[in-house]
């Protein structure tokens, strides 16, 4: 029981997430685990999606690009890849908006705010759509075969 009254003092850190020590750990005390858990995090988050993002861009564009560029790749398997490309575009980049929000705060008012939430949301939407409606085009895709026409 003289633990619980003086703090962990046997390994000579004090614990201030452990509930029977929350008496002898000070709100600074809390404040710093918190401070520097909510740092761990963003940083963690951070370095996982500007790869994700930056790949993603990258991608999507080329898919883009060679799906206009070349007229042969004008079918309609190529034109839904790149929707989705088109799609993936829009997510990644509001993402890297978000990314901005977390780190500096929300500076571009009440209505930017709202149409970037329904952009991401519309577009995470439409991308899931097109890939449940589409079930028949998945199986193009996936034997590399070119879609025809039967109407």
């Amino acid at each position: 029981m003289d633990l619980i009254e003086e703090g962990n003092v046997s390994c000579g850190v004090k614990n201030c997430s452990t509930p029977g020590f929350l008496r002898n750990c000070s709100n600074q005390d809390r404040e710093e685990e918190e401070t520097m858990a909510g740092w761990i995090f963003l940083v963690s988050l951070t370095v996982i999606l500007v790869p994700l993002i930056i790949f993603g861009l990258v991608g999507n564009t080329l898919t883009l690009l060679v799906v206009w560029l070349r007229p042969n790749m004008r079918s309609s398997a190529h034109l839904y890849l790149s929707s989705m490309a088109v799609s993936d575009l829009l997510i990644l980049l509001l993402l890297a908006l978000d990314l901005l929000k977390i780190w500096t705060g929300w500076k571009l008012g009440f209505i930017v705010c709202k149409l970037s939430t329904f952009l991401t949301e519309g577009c995470a939407f439409c991308t899931i759509l097109n890939i449940a409606f589409s079930p028949w085009r998945g199986t193009w895709l996936s034997a590399g075969q070119s879609p025809q026409r039967r109407w």
